[in-house]
């Protein structure tokens, strides 16, 4: 009889925890869609999230504009027309790649023209990349000028040809002033930084030690 109860004993307690398990593995399961729904939603764009992260801080660094490379074997230029689908009233999604591996993403519906051109033309986009040998930078600008991305567009912007392990990112006032800009994502790979910008601006990468 004594073994009896035992023998039960012990079954009931397997059974127990492999109810435990069942409700475990049940409550994974209803978890699932809240996993999936808050994937999804990463892939939105969270608007606060960005105006925190593109947030500069002021860094004067000592550049010699005088000795700017204007030589025309250290300039590059790429251009790509974005296109209007009609059908959507939008611009349609494109990137603009760079020789030197940088890139621009602008994503569908995110461009609004220049004030001076009518909405539904093609519109091209340039990317000029200038290596100034003299105080070791890349200089980056874009046109052309008045464009705006909202969503904001996604640039690539490389320092490889500066031959650094690393570099410094800068935004370029109107003034000509260098002012420290903050990155939304690095590569050390392909030695390149991510930023979301809403419109073009000129930008520098500097060597750095």
């Amino acid at each position: 009889m004594e073994l009896k109860k035992l023998i039960i004993t012990k079954y009931l307690k397997i059974l127990s925890v492999f109810l435990v398990l069942v409700l475990i593995l049940a409550g994974c399961d209803n978890s699932a869609p809240s996993q999936s729904a808050e994937s999804d939603n990463s892939k939105l764009f969270d608007e606060e999230s960005f105006y925190r992260r593109s947030r500069t801080r002021t860094n004067q660094i000592t550049v010699d504009m005088n000795s700017t490379a204007v030589d025309a074997n250290l300039v590059q230029t790429s251009a790509k027309t974005v296109k209007f689908q009609k059908q959507k009233d939008k611009y349609e999604t494109t990137v603009i790649g760079h020789f030197n591996g940088s890139s621009l993403l602008i994503w569908e519906g995110s461009l609004s023209p220049p004030d001076y051109m009518k909405w539904g033309d093609p519109v091209t986009i340039t990317m000029t990349v200038e290596k100034d040998p003299v105080n070791n930078q890349l200089i980056y600008s874009f046109g052309p000028s008045g464009c705006q991305f909202w969503p904001p567009a996604s640039l690539w912007i490389s320092w490889k040809d500066l031959g650094s392990e690393t570099a410094e990112l800068y935004y370029i006032d109107e003034t000509g002033q260098y002012v420290r800009q903050e990155f939304d994502g690095i590569n050390l790979f392909d030695y390149t930084y991510l930023i979301f910008i809403t419109h073009f601006s000129r930008y520098a990468v500097a060597y750095s030690d």
